[in-house]
Protein backbone atom coordinates (compact mmCIF):
# COMPACT_ATOMS: atom_id res chain seq x y z
CA UNK A 1 0.00 0.00 0.00
CA UNK A 2 1.04 3.67 -0.91
CA UNK A 3 0.73 6.00 1.36
CA UNK A 4 0.90 9.11 -0.55
CA UNK A 5 0.41 11.78 1.64
CA UNK A 6 3.88 10.66 3.70
CA UNK A 7 5.72 11.90 1.17
CA UNK A 8 4.35 15.54 1.94
CA UNK A 9 5.23 15.18 5.66
CA UNK A 10 8.67 13.66 4.76
CA UNK A 11 8.55 17.05 3.06
CA UNK A 12 7.73 18.87 5.97
CA UNK A 13 10.01 17.17 8.02
CA UNK A 14 13.12 17.94 5.79
CA UNK A 15 12.29 21.59 5.86
CA UNK A 16 11.73 21.78 9.40
CA UNK A 17 15.59 20.72 9.64
CA UNK A 18 16.65 22.72 7.26
CA UNK A 19 15.32 25.64 8.92
CA UNK A 20 16.53 25.02 11.97
CA UNK A 21 19.78 24.47 10.47
CA UNK A 22 19.72 27.67 8.33
CA UNK A 23 18.99 29.42 11.92
CA UNK A 24 21.97 28.27 13.57
CA UNK A 25 24.60 28.66 10.46
CA UNK A 26 23.63 32.41 9.78
CA UNK A 27 22.56 33.54 13.28
CA UNK A 28 18.70 34.00 12.50
CA UNK A 29 15.76 33.45 14.29
CA UNK A 30 13.05 32.11 11.59
CA UNK A 31 10.61 30.99 13.47
CA UNK A 32 8.90 27.40 12.71
CA UNK A 33 6.44 25.07 14.29
CA UNK A 34 8.72 22.37 14.90
CA UNK A 35 12.31 21.97 15.67
CA UNK A 36 14.91 19.62 14.71
CA UNK A 37 14.71 17.22 17.30
CA UNK A 38 11.29 16.43 16.58
CA UNK A 39 12.00 16.47 12.85
CA UNK A 40 14.53 13.91 13.30
CA UNK A 41 12.37 11.59 16.04
CA UNK A 42 9.91 11.67 13.69
CA UNK A 43 11.45 10.56 10.64
CA UNK A 44 12.77 7.62 12.90
CA UNK A 45 8.85 6.52 13.69
CA UNK A 46 8.19 7.22 10.14
CA UNK A 47 11.40 4.61 9.04
CA UNK A 48 10.17 2.46 11.69
CA UNK A 49 6.64 2.63 10.13
CA UNK A 50 8.42 1.81 6.11
CA UNK A 51 10.69 -0.27 7.26
CA UNK A 52 8.84 -3.16 8.83
CA UNK A 53 6.97 -2.99 5.79
CA UNK A 54 9.95 -3.89 4.25
CA UNK A 55 10.98 -5.93 6.08
CA UNK A 56 7.92 -8.16 5.88
CA UNK A 57 7.89 -8.07 2.26
CA UNK A 58 11.60 -9.22 2.22
CA UNK A 59 11.59 -13.37 1.40
CA UNK A 60 15.46 -13.29 3.22
CA UNK A 61 17.48 -11.46 5.37
CA UNK A 62 20.28 -10.71 2.85
CA UNK A 63 17.11 -9.08 0.33
CA UNK A 64 16.39 -7.28 3.20
CA UNK A 65 19.64 -5.83 3.96
CA UNK A 66 20.31 -4.97 0.42
CA UNK A 67 17.13 -3.31 -0.14
CA UNK A 68 18.13 -0.85 3.10
CA UNK A 69 21.52 -0.28 1.88
CA UNK A 70 20.04 0.65 -1.68
CA UNK A 71 18.13 3.22 0.55
CA UNK A 72 20.73 5.25 2.10
CA UNK A 73 24.14 3.86 0.87
CA UNK A 74 23.91 5.80 -2.92
CA UNK A 75 23.41 8.73 -1.67
CA UNK A 76 24.97 9.24 1.70
CA UNK A 77 28.13 7.88 0.14
CA UNK A 78 27.77 10.23 -2.77
CA UNK A 79 27.41 13.42 -0.35
CA UNK A 80 30.44 12.46 1.80
CA UNK A 81 32.40 12.14 -1.87
CA UNK A 82 31.49 15.31 -3.59
CA UNK A 83 31.77 17.29 -0.05
CA UNK A 84 35.60 15.82 0.44
CA UNK A 85 36.13 16.63 -3.96
CA UNK A 86 34.90 19.80 -4.15
CA UNK A 87 34.93 21.85 -0.64
CA UNK A 88 38.67 21.86 -1.56
CA UNK A 89 37.67 24.97 -3.82
CA UNK A 90 36.32 26.74 -0.50
CA UNK A 91 39.74 25.07 1.70
CA UNK A 92 41.85 27.92 2.78
CA UNK A 93 45.13 25.16 2.52
CA UNK A 94 45.90 24.79 -1.16
CA UNK A 95 44.93 21.88 -3.12
CA UNK A 96 48.01 19.55 -2.64
CA UNK A 97 48.03 20.47 1.39
CA UNK A 98 44.16 19.66 1.05
CA UNK A 99 44.66 15.88 -0.42
CA UNK A 100 47.39 14.77 1.22
CA UNK A 101 46.32 16.22 4.79
CA UNK A 102 45.36 13.56 7.19
CA UNK A 103 42.49 15.34 8.21
CA UNK A 104 41.35 14.52 4.63
CA UNK A 105 41.77 11.23 4.47
CA UNK A 106 39.85 10.39 8.00
CA UNK A 107 37.34 12.48 6.98
CA UNK A 108 36.40 10.35 4.06
CA UNK A 109 37.26 7.40 6.27
CA UNK A 110 35.62 8.06 8.61
CA UNK A 111 32.31 9.90 7.05
CA UNK A 112 32.10 6.86 5.10
CA UNK A 113 31.99 4.09 7.72
CA UNK A 114 29.33 6.04 9.85
CA UNK A 115 31.98 7.40 11.98
CA UNK A 116 31.16 10.73 11.65
CA UNK A 117 32.16 12.15 14.98
CA UNK A 118 35.64 11.04 14.66
CA UNK A 119 36.38 13.69 12.14
CA UNK A 120 33.52 15.99 11.20
CA UNK A 121 35.60 19.01 9.40
CA UNK A 122 37.57 19.15 6.15
CA UNK A 123 40.93 20.82 6.32
CA UNK A 124 40.77 24.26 6.58
CA UNK A 125 37.53 24.15 5.24
CA UNK A 126 34.49 26.52 7.28
CA UNK A 127 37.08 27.14 10.03
CA UNK A 128 35.84 30.12 10.48
CA UNK A 129 31.97 29.59 11.38
CA UNK A 130 29.58 29.21 13.99
CA UNK A 131 29.43 24.81 13.35
CA UNK A 132 32.78 24.08 11.80
CA UNK A 133 31.35 20.99 10.83
CA UNK A 134 30.91 19.65 7.27
CA UNK A 135 27.62 18.33 7.43
CA UNK A 136 26.37 18.09 10.87
CA UNK A 137 22.88 15.88 10.09
CA UNK A 138 25.19 12.96 9.09
CA UNK A 139 25.10 11.37 12.51
CA UNK A 140 21.55 10.40 12.34
CA UNK A 141 22.66 8.16 9.35
CA UNK A 142 24.56 5.45 11.58
CA UNK A 143 21.51 5.67 14.15
CA UNK A 144 19.34 4.79 11.38
CA UNK A 145 21.58 1.76 9.94
CA UNK A 146 21.72 0.46 13.32
CA UNK A 147 17.47 0.67 13.49
CA UNK A 148 17.35 -1.27 10.46
CA UNK A 149 19.98 -4.12 11.98
CA UNK A 150 18.01 -4.05 15.42
CA UNK A 151 14.88 -4.79 13.57
CA UNK A 152 15.54 -8.52 12.37
CA UNK A 153 17.20 -9.30 15.56
CA UNK A 154 14.11 -8.00 17.46
CA UNK A 155 12.00 -10.49 15.28
CA UNK A 156 14.04 -13.74 15.91
CA UNK A 157 13.90 -12.81 19.71
CA UNK A 158 10.25 -12.93 19.81
CA UNK A 159 10.32 -15.83 18.12
CA UNK A 160 12.60 -17.66 19.81
CA UNK A 161 11.26 -16.74 23.22
CA UNK A 162 7.74 -16.74 21.97
CA UNK A 163 7.17 -13.23 23.23
CA UNK A 164 4.03 -11.26 22.28
CA UNK A 165 4.77 -8.03 19.85
CA UNK A 166 3.38 -5.88 21.85
CA UNK A 167 5.09 -7.07 24.49
CA UNK A 168 8.72 -7.34 23.02
CA UNK A 169 7.83 -3.26 22.15
CA UNK A 170 7.20 -2.29 25.40
CA UNK A 171 10.36 -4.06 26.62
CA UNK A 172 12.38 -2.26 24.00
CA UNK A 173 10.52 1.16 25.14
CA UNK A 174 11.67 0.24 28.96
CA UNK A 175 15.13 -0.50 27.87
CA UNK A 176 15.15 2.74 25.87
CA UNK A 177 13.87 4.70 29.07
CA UNK A 178 16.83 3.00 31.58
CA UNK A 179 19.41 3.75 28.69
CA UNK A 180 18.48 7.60 28.06
CA UNK A 181 18.05 8.00 32.04
CA UNK A 182 21.61 6.36 32.90
CA UNK A 183 23.34 8.65 30.20
CA UNK A 184 22.19 11.64 31.29
CA UNK A 185 22.78 10.73 34.78
CA UNK A 186 26.50 9.72 34.19
CA UNK A 187 26.60 13.35 31.55
CA UNK A 188 25.60 15.10 34.55
CA UNK A 189 27.56 12.96 36.95
CA UNK A 190 30.66 13.59 35.03
CA UNK A 191 30.68 16.41 33.19
CA UNK A 192 31.07 14.55 29.90
CA UNK A 193 29.28 16.20 26.52
CA UNK A 194 30.12 12.02 25.24
CA UNK A 195 27.56 10.62 27.73
CA UNK A 196 24.48 13.08 26.79
CA UNK A 197 24.85 12.87 22.84
CA UNK A 198 25.12 8.93 23.55
CA UNK A 199 21.85 9.61 25.36
CA UNK A 200 19.74 10.09 21.81
CA UNK A 201 22.24 7.45 19.78
CA UNK A 202 21.04 4.08 18.67
CA UNK A 203 18.87 2.83 21.79
CA UNK A 204 17.47 6.16 22.76
CA UNK A 205 15.44 6.57 19.34
CA UNK A 206 14.33 2.95 20.09
CA UNK A 207 10.60 4.73 21.60
CA UNK A 208 10.25 7.03 18.06
CA UNK A 209 11.18 3.79 15.46
CA UNK A 210 9.28 0.98 17.46
CA UNK A 211 6.32 2.97 17.53
CA UNK A 212 6.80 3.16 13.91
CA UNK A 213 6.94 -0.76 13.83
CA UNK A 214 4.09 -1.16 16.32
CA UNK A 215 1.59 1.13 14.34
CA UNK A 216 2.58 -0.77 10.78
CA UNK A 217 1.43 -3.94 12.40
CA UNK A 218 -1.50 -2.58 13.75
CA UNK A 219 -2.19 -0.46 10.65
CA UNK A 220 -6.18 -1.31 10.07
CA UNK A 221 -6.53 -0.39 13.57
CA UNK A 222 -5.12 3.05 13.03
CA UNK A 223 -6.52 3.43 9.68
CA UNK A 224 -9.86 2.65 10.85
CA UNK A 225 -9.55 4.80 14.08
CA UNK A 226 -7.74 7.90 12.70
CA UNK A 227 -9.45 10.72 14.83
CA UNK A 228 -9.07 8.94 17.82
CA UNK A 229 -5.45 8.38 17.13
CA UNK A 230 -5.15 11.46 16.22
CA UNK A 231 -7.07 12.98 19.13
CA UNK A 232 -4.87 10.55 21.85
CA UNK A 233 -1.20 11.95 20.35
CA UNK A 234 -2.82 15.52 20.84
CA UNK A 235 -3.86 15.14 24.65
CA UNK A 236 -0.47 13.36 25.28
CA UNK A 237 1.24 16.68 23.61
CA UNK A 238 -0.77 18.49 25.46
CA UNK A 239 -0.18 16.53 28.43
CA UNK A 240 3.46 17.03 28.04
CA UNK A 241 3.46 20.48 27.53
CA UNK A 242 1.88 21.13 30.75
CA UNK A 243 4.16 18.34 32.93
CA UNK A 244 7.12 20.58 31.62
CA UNK A 245 5.10 23.54 32.54
CA UNK A 246 4.67 22.38 36.37
CA UNK A 247 8.10 20.24 36.51
CA UNK A 248 10.53 21.03 34.21
CA UNK A 249 13.43 19.18 35.90
CA UNK A 250 14.03 15.88 37.07
CA UNK A 251 12.43 12.51 36.23
CA UNK A 252 9.29 13.05 35.63
CA UNK A 253 9.98 15.69 33.17
CA UNK A 254 12.58 13.40 32.07
CA UNK A 255 10.01 10.42 31.25
CA UNK A 256 8.08 12.92 29.33
CA UNK A 257 10.47 13.75 26.83
CA UNK A 258 11.58 10.21 26.37
CA UNK A 259 8.31 8.62 26.35
CA UNK A 260 5.19 10.54 26.27
CA UNK A 261 6.38 13.29 23.89
CA UNK A 262 7.73 10.82 21.14
CA UNK A 263 4.15 8.91 21.27
CA UNK A 264 2.42 11.68 21.10
CA UNK A 265 4.19 13.28 18.08
CA UNK A 266 4.71 9.99 16.23
CA UNK A 267 1.30 9.05 16.48
CA UNK A 268 0.03 12.32 15.22
CA UNK A 269 2.24 12.30 12.23
CA UNK A 270 1.83 8.71 11.00
CA UNK A 271 -1.76 9.76 11.74
CA UNK A 272 -1.32 12.64 8.60
CA UNK A 273 0.35 10.34 6.86
CA UNK A 274 -1.99 7.61 6.20
CA UNK A 275 -4.91 9.50 5.59
CA UNK A 276 -5.99 10.47 2.09
CA UNK A 277 -7.30 14.36 2.10
CA UNK A 278 -4.86 15.27 -0.05
CA UNK A 279 -4.83 14.21 -4.03
CA UNK A 280 -2.10 11.65 -4.97
CA UNK A 281 -1.32 14.51 -7.53
CA UNK A 282 0.75 15.72 -4.94
CA UNK A 283 3.13 13.25 -4.94
CA UNK A 284 3.97 13.31 -9.10
CA UNK A 285 8.03 14.62 -8.50
CA UNK A 286 8.50 11.62 -6.57
CA UNK A 287 10.40 11.96 -2.62
CA UNK A 288 13.59 13.22 -2.87
CA UNK A 289 13.30 14.46 1.01
CA UNK A 290 15.87 12.08 2.51
CA UNK A 291 18.49 13.33 -0.22
CA UNK A 292 17.45 16.89 1.22
CA UNK A 293 18.37 15.91 4.68
CA UNK A 294 21.74 15.00 3.73
CA UNK A 295 22.65 17.59 0.88
CA UNK A 296 21.04 20.68 3.02
CA UNK A 297 23.83 21.10 5.74
CA UNK A 298 26.61 21.40 3.64
CA UNK A 299 24.46 23.75 1.20
CA UNK A 300 24.08 26.01 3.71
CA UNK A 301 27.94 26.21 4.70
CA UNK A 302 28.98 27.14 1.23
CA UNK A 303 26.40 29.29 1.04
CA UNK A 304 27.97 31.74 4.14
CA UNK A 305 31.37 31.36 2.77
CA UNK A 306 29.38 34.22 0.05
CA UNK A 307 29.98 37.56 1.92
CA UNK A 308 27.01 39.17 -0.48
CA UNK A 309 24.51 36.08 0.32
CA UNK A 310 24.21 37.52 4.24
CA UNK A 311 23.31 40.90 2.82
CA UNK A 312 20.07 39.66 1.03
CA UNK A 313 16.46 39.44 3.54
CA UNK A 314 16.48 36.22 5.40
CA UNK A 315 13.66 35.02 3.66
CA UNK A 316 15.51 35.44 0.53
CA UNK A 317 18.25 33.52 1.60
CA UNK A 318 16.28 30.73 3.20
CA UNK A 319 14.25 30.59 -0.46
CA UNK A 320 17.44 30.20 -2.36
CA UNK A 321 19.17 27.66 0.37
CA UNK A 322 15.63 25.43 0.04
CA UNK A 323 15.78 25.95 -3.78
CA UNK A 324 19.50 24.80 -4.09
CA UNK A 325 18.78 21.46 -1.99
CA UNK A 326 16.05 20.81 -3.62
CA UNK A 327 17.04 21.48 -6.62
CA UNK A 328 20.42 18.80 -6.20
CA UNK A 329 18.31 16.50 -4.48
CA UNK A 330 15.71 15.93 -7.14
CA UNK A 331 18.50 14.96 -9.40
CA UNK A 332 20.61 12.97 -7.26
CA UNK A 333 17.38 11.09 -6.64
CA UNK A 334 16.37 10.04 -10.06
CA UNK A 335 19.60 9.35 -10.60
CA UNK A 336 20.41 7.07 -8.26
CA UNK A 337 16.50 5.31 -8.94
CA UNK A 338 18.11 5.16 -12.75
CA UNK A 339 20.93 3.37 -11.53
CA UNK A 340 18.84 1.27 -9.16
CA UNK A 341 16.65 0.40 -12.31
CA UNK A 342 19.52 -0.36 -14.80
CA UNK A 343 21.03 -2.44 -12.29
CA UNK A 344 18.24 -4.80 -11.48
CA UNK A 345 17.11 -5.18 -14.82
CA UNK A 346 20.46 -5.86 -16.52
Amino acid sequence: MRFYQMDLVRYYLAVSVIIAHFNVVFGRDIPWPTDSGTAVGVFFGLSGFLVYASYERSRSLSRYVASRAWRILPAYWFVVGACALLLSLLSTCDVAAYFTSSAFWRYLAANLTFLNFLQPDLPGVFADHAVTAVNGSLWTLKVEWMLYLSLPLFVWLLRRFRIRFLWGILGLFAFSLIYNYSMIRISSATGSDLFYRLSYQFAGQFVYFYLGVLCYRYKEHLMAHKLVYFCFGATLLNLHVACMSAMPDGIVAQLSGSLVYPIATVTMFLVLSVSTFISPKVSVVGNCSYEMYLFHFPILQSLACWPMFHTLPQWAMLGISLSLTFLLSFLVNRAIIGIRFFVHHD
